[in-house]
């Protein structure tokens, strides 16, 4: 019920399990995923708990990549407080908890940004960090907040890129080629679809682009769902947007990865377009990976017109 209430709400939804009263919290540790910074409805969040921090006179101490840090000192300084904050780089996402033991203390208030399902910084490691969260600190307060949302506008720039996918008249999946589908792959390593696809679409730079894509999965893996692998990289190796879509219905393995996802996103962005433009077709994916027609529907075909075809029926 309360997932399905979260999923449904626009608005800023806090839940939390206490331990302690509020008013005694010294420090905020405030975790915030990668992209965050990014969503329409981040800077309304964020302001928020500033005024929170400063309401309990407590220390925000920020948990967050070198680009959101960035992103956040921009804000800090553009919006002066009488906030004292720090940041924290995270060594590894998915060994912070394990990484925060020694640095967490009684009173602090573990506050963790979590997208909804389908935006941009929805990851599957994030989703289940609340429970590795409550299960290391259990004597600590803890708390989610799924910030104000807006999955059609996802970026602090209002102003679009021309040379992203945009409007409704273009679909992600009409604008990927056919030969860019990669279907009922057997082998289930992650590396053996990097390496078709650095073969098969780069013969001069297949090197250069296997080992970037391989670089991705070793260090940040994007796991849209159980079922859905995202892996995206910026290059000079492209002058355009390449999007591969491999499918093995008996899944892949990957031991930077938690589950066996059946599909994986592979996104090639040319380094000379915009960060908004990358941005754009991130979100296009994050939002496909939502749609209950298309996981089945790609995972049934054997050939792309039948997977086109599912899709249209479907709609």
């Amino acid at each position: 019920v309360l997932e399905q209430f979260v999923k449904e709400s626009k608005e800023m939804v806090f839940i939390s399990r206490t331990r302690h009263p509020i008013s005694v919290t010294k420090r905020i540790m405030l975790i915030i995923p990668p992209l965050m910074t990014k969503q329409n409805g981040f800077q309304n969040t964020l302001d928020t708990l500033i005024n929170f921090a400063l309401s309990i006179n407590a220390k925000i101490i920020f948990i967050a990549d070198d680009k959101s840090r960035e992103d956040l000192t921009q804000f800090l300084n553009q919006n002066p407080r009488h906030l004292e904050y720090d940041f924290l780089i995270p060594k590894q996402w998915k060994t912070l908890s394990e990484d925060l033991q020694d640095k967490i203390k009684e009173d602090d208030l573990l506050l963790q940004l979590q997208a909804r399902q389908g935006q941009l910084a929805w990851r599957l490691n994030f989703y289940r960090m609340a429970g590795k969260l409550k299960q290391s600190f259990p004597q600590n307060n803890i708390m989610v907040v799924f910030p104000t949302s807006n999955l059609e506008d996802f970026s602090m720039d209002k102003n679009p890129d021309k040379d992203a996918l945009s409007g409704p008249k273009l679909s992600l999946l009409s604008w990927i080629p056919p030969q860019n589908f990669l279907l009922n792959i057997r082998n289930q390593k992650v590396e053996s679809v990097f390496e078709d696809v650095a073969r098969d679409f780069f013969p001069t730079q297949e090197r250069e682009i296997y080992t970037q894509l391989c670089g991705v999965i070793n260090e940040y893996p994007a796991e849209l769902s159980d079922d859905i692998l995202l892996i995206h990289i910026h290059t000079y190796q492209v002058s355009d947007y390449q999007i591969y879509v491999a499918v093995n219905p008996s899944g892949f393995i990957h031991e930077s990865i938690s589950s066996q996802p059946k599909i994986v996103f592979i996104l090639l962005s040319p380094k000379e377009k915009s960060p908004q433009s990358h941005l754009q077709m991130l979100s296009e994916i994050a939002k496909l990976s939502l749609n209950i027609n298309f996981t089945p529907s790609i995972l049934q075909a054997k050939k792309h017109k039948d997977f086109i075809k599912k899709m249209r029926e479907s709609e």
